[in-house]
């Protein structure tokens, strides 16, 4: 599908903030993405018969696909790696298992053994896979055992049926922070370029080991229904899993936290707190979610549409990463400042309880936005979809800062 500029600025525009939001863009952005994948994942396969079901499957059912779904990046990172394009493809099926609902059976066999995942679970597929789905229900097997989903409300899909050792390793899963929303957890000092979306197993043995982190995030996703506006649904649309992190002692630094977002892992963001874990506070823990959902939709859009021309070879000082980085990471930590001093402005208006720390916080986080601006301002190395994304929100700040 050709795309004229009219319609990129209004992608661009939809994913700026939840004020100019638009599910449709969403769908076919996410859409779009599935496609991209597959299209790489069936080329590294080459000629393979797996290949023809692999493309017939995603285009029969991709009008039903939805929702920012990490199995996509599963796939992704597992064609990275040789000889594992075969359980690439099963891994995004299994994605479009996880963003649809509809009837279907197929099945693969490799020469190897590969982790897989499902809405949050991993379990270890051996040399064969095979899938049935049904409206409701998805059952995934291979010559060891079986498990067995079904849908609930809100597109969660919950394990009814486990036999033999395929069980494999299960996420958090707390009702308390949304439908469909799953949490994983991982030690930081893990090679994270390969792992960023593989939990540890010791970690979800035990859950009281995530449970500082895990009730800052139960916190943080109140605080943002409960104050937040638009930014409810921004943030719930965008986190589909929250891998929690764990950090080694020598690298806890004072009053910091950490999070983290992975270009082509849609839905999938980091969160932890290396020290002070029993200061955690609603306010700054939610700023955290809506700064790592924004980088959700900026890297969506950015994996279909460029946001830079690559005319500006110059570097920015960024103030979030307190470095130099080129325009478009620029433009990202720009995107990130802004929501969190608009969630700021929200939260303000509603709040009963947290007003001086939340005061700070927007006050904190529009010095950040001011400072990302002025390089944008200047710059002649953005795409109209670049522009797009910051402008209105450069608007939309000014009016709230009485601003001509």
């Amino acid at each position: 599908m050709i795309v004229d500029q009219n319609l990129k600025r209004n992608f661009a525009s939809a994913c700026s903030c939840p004020y100019k939001e638009q599910e449709e863009v969403y769908t076919y952005l996410t859409r779009a993405l599935l496609l991209a994948a597959k299209k790489k994942i069936a080329a590294a396969i080459g000629g393979a018969s797996f290949a023809g079901d692999l493309t017939s499957l995603i285009e029969r059912h991709v009008s039903g696909f939805e929702g920012f779904q990490p199995e996509i990046g599963a796939a992704l990172k597992l064609n990275h790696q040789p000889g594992m394009a075969i359980p690439a493809a099963a891994q995004l099926l299994l994605a479009l298992h996880a963003g649809g609902n509809f009837a279907a059976e197929w099945s693969c066999v490799f020469d190897t053994k590969a982790w897989l995942m499902f809405r949050g679970h991993l379990f270890p597929a051996e040399r064969q896979l095979e899938v049935v789905s049904r409206p409701g229900q998805v059952s995934i097997s291979d010559p060891h055992g079986m498990v067995r989903f079904e849908r609930r409300a809100g597109g969660m899909w919950i394990p009814t049926m486990m036999q033999g050792s395929f069980a494999g390793i299960a996420p958090h899963i707390a009702d308390s922070l949304g439908e469909g929303l799953y949490l994983t957890g991982f030690h930081s000092d893990r090679d994270t370029r390969n792992n960023f979306i593989w939990p540890d197993p010791a970690l979800l043995a035990n859950p009281e080991t995530l449970s500082v982190e895990k009730a800052a995030a139960a916190d943080a996703l109140k605080f943002i229904r409960d104050f937040g506006g638009g930014y409810a649904k921004w943030v719930e649309r965008s986190v589909r899993c929250i891998g929690l992190m764990i950090t080694p002692d020598e690298n806890k630094l004072s009053n910091c936290y950490m999070s983290a977002s992975y270009p082509l892992i849609p839905g999938y963001v980091a969160f932890g707190f290396p020290n002070a874990r029993d200061r955690i506070s609603a306010p700054e823990a939610s700023e955290n979610l809506v700064h790592e959902a924004s980088h959700q939709y900026y890297q969506l859009l950015a994996a279909v549409f460029p946001v830079s021309t690559g005319e500006d070879t110059d570097l920015y000082h960024s103030a979030l990463a307190k470095r130099a980085r080129p325009v478009e990471k620029i433009l990202l930590a720009y995107h990130a400042a802004a929501n969190m001093t608009l969630f700021h402005y929200e939260a303000l208006d509603r709040v009963k309880e947290h007003v001086q720390e939340t005061s700070l916080l927007l006050e904190r986080s529009y010095e950040y936005e001011q400072s990302l601006r002025a390089p944008l301002e200047k710059t002649k190395g953005l795409t109209p979809v670049g522009e797009m994304l910051w402008r209105p929100l450069a608007e939309l700040i000014d009016r709230k800062r009485g601003v001509a």
